[in-house]
């Protein structure tokens, strides 16, 4: 099952140009518009075929960006960066060129060597340490002052989850709005710890299709893309060939679209996880302490239960 849990977007495009019309088309695919396509469709089957995220992302001149696979807020908190913890005798050219490749330069006049602070249950401070790896030593990246954000109005509206905390914050000195992949901050600079819904995608940034029991998602996908293909190629040239071929996909695809919901509602999402792997989208893990920052905010409703947990994302591999 496992092995067989998703199709790689490569497989799903190789699996379209091999019918014979794109076959003798070939100049009719265009491979970024097909994974433009697959993501926005996969999008309107919400939290079926996605799954909770973590990652911290970084303000500068008033703005940051979301991670590509991001669809849905769940949790949004401003921190500062402390410190970073490295391995003892660590090479710090490579240690460097790791914070710098994973835009953590916040960091890089804040290094030390072991310097994970030593805490018994209920005795540290309100914290977000993110955890890196460097081949198979692991770096901690600790934040402080943790403080949830206030939301702008239109993400609030179309970008957050129904259960999300912030939207009960009113009286942050932080805010944030989201417009498209874009990050819109009432400070200039700063940290945002982010818990999201999101698509699974792979290392090149490109969705995977999850299997579904009868494969009716994939069939969807298949005949909404078809009929995207002919539908840029019928803008130039209106043959009757092409719109009958049209008329067909469309038919299939509208046939198909409620099979592929119901085909979705019992993914095994796990599976798929373990058998993508830990890849860029899963490769910072988060220990997470809001410890008394909730209590703002408990009695708004929609954050009750929420302020203090551990390792929220259930997937670790």
């Amino acid at each position: 099952m496992e092995q067989n849990a998703y199709t790689p977007l490569e497989q799903f495009i190789a699996d379209i140009t091999a019918g014979n019309y794109f076959k003798d088309n070939p100049h009719l695919v265009d491979e970024a518009s097909i994974a433009r396509w697959v993501y926005m469709k996969l999008k309107n089957f919400g939290r079926n075929i996605m799954d909770k995220y973590e990652r911290t992302i970084h303000i500068s001149d008033y703005r940051g960006e979301v991670p590509e696979n991001f669809s849905s807020l769940v949790l949004a908190v401003f921190c500062e960066p402390d410190f970073a913890s490295i391995p003892k005798d660590s090479d710090l050219s490579r240690v460097q060129s790791r914070i710098y490749g994973e835009q953590l330069k916040c960091f890089e006049d804040r290094l030390c060597e072991e310097c994970t602070p030593q805490c018994k249950e209920g005795d540290c401070v309100e914290r977000i340490v993110e955890n890196l790896y460097l081949e198979n030593t692991k770096m901690s990246f600790y934040y402080k002052n943790p403080v949830y954000v206030r939301l702008g109005k239109d993400l609030i509206r179309s970008q957050c989850e129904t259960n999300c905390i912030n939207r009960s914050v009113k009286d942050s000195p932080y805010s944030i709005n989201i417009k498209g992949k874009t990050v819109y901050a009432n400070f200039k600079k700063g940290t945002i710890y982010l818990q999201y819904y999101g698509i699974p995608m792979d290392d090149d940034c490109l969705p995977v299709i999850p299997v579904t029991k009868n494969g009716y998602l994939e069939e969807y996908l298949e005949y909404h893309v078809k009929r995207k293909i002919l539908e840029d190629a019928m803008l130039s040239d209106d043959s009757p060939n092409k719109q009958g071929i049209y008329k067909a996909f469309f038919e299939f695809e509208r046939d198909l679209e409620p099979k592929a919901k119901a085909d979705t509602s019992n993914i095994d999402m796990v599976a798929l996880f373990r058998a993508m792997g830990t890849n860029r989208f899963r490769m910072h893990k988060y220990d997470v302490n809001l410890g008394s920052i909730k209590s703002n905010y408990d009695a708004s409703g929609p954050a009750a239960g929420y302020g203090s947990f551990q390792n929220p994302n259930p997937f670790r591999f």
